[in-house]
């Protein structure tokens, strides 16, 4: 029987040991024994005094007044208006911090908001002097009272408070956002977020009236918290 040149080309291989492989040694490097590690500091550490509060204080901060005229439905300027005001900007400095905690405003119409308003001052002037606040709508800001005297008669007006940008969409007739509205003689609100204590607003004002003009009044207080720390 004759053998397979495959089988045959195989045993001569074996023979020979052909697949007999002898392992590759590499030369390692002896380690420097002599070789020093050095360490660097990448963190600088520096010490600090942590401040103590020692004192906190609150204070009435009268931010505006003023009285706006708000023409008729058929008066060619339009029968709508709008003021501005800035509350106080948050302060610190190396041992004092002040910023805004709450802030009120009011609206009032006419003559009659005005008596409304004397009302109220002598319903202050009644109370014990305990808080920061000097005026009817600081004193409703400060929460010392739960709320105020609005006129019973006379002519109303619609009021929104919002920010720059939805202005200009109350004047142009589009819808807009809005953080307060009413509609009345008079009408007061305090803010106390945080994040509506600061920055700029507008009071928009808008007299549905046909024939009579009508004078708002607008008052805004603020309501600043001041911290004094040592080292």
């Amino acid at each position: 029987m004759k053998t397979q040149p495959a089988i045959l080309l195989a045993s001569l291989l074996i023979g020979t040991n052909a697949f007999n492989r002898q392992p590759v040694c590499i030369a390692v490097p002896e380690a420097n024994t002599q070789h020093l590690a050095s360490h660097q500091q990448d963190t600088t550490f520096e010490p600090t005094t942590r401040k103590k509060l020692v004192k906190t204080e609150l204070s009435e901060v009268f931010v505006f007044d003023k009285n706006q005229l708000v023409h008729t439905v058929k008066n060619p300027f339009g029968n709508k208006a709008a003021l501005s005001f800035t509350l106080p900007t948050p302060q610190t400095s190396d041992n004092k911090t002040s910023t805004v905690v709450a802030w009120g405003c009011w609206v009032g119409v006419n003559e009659a908001a005005n008596q409304a308003w004397l009302q109220n001052k002598e319903a202050l002037d009644k109370l014990p002097k305990e808080g920061p606040y000097t005026t009817p709508l600081g004193a409703y800001a400060a929460g010392a009272v739960s709320d105020l005297a609005v006129p019973t008669t006379g002519e109303d007006v619609y009021y929104a408070i919002t920010n720059a940008a939805n202005q200009k969409l109350f004047a142009a007739g589009q819808r807009f956002r809005l953080i307060d509205q009413g509609k009345g003689r008079a009408g007061y609100k305090k803010f106390t977020d945080p994040a509506l204590c600061q920055g700029t607003y507008f009071v928009c004002l808008s007299n549905d009236n046909v024939l009579i003009p009508i004078s708002v009044n607008i008052k805004v207080v603020a309501i600043v918290e001041t911290k004094y720390y040592e080292d």
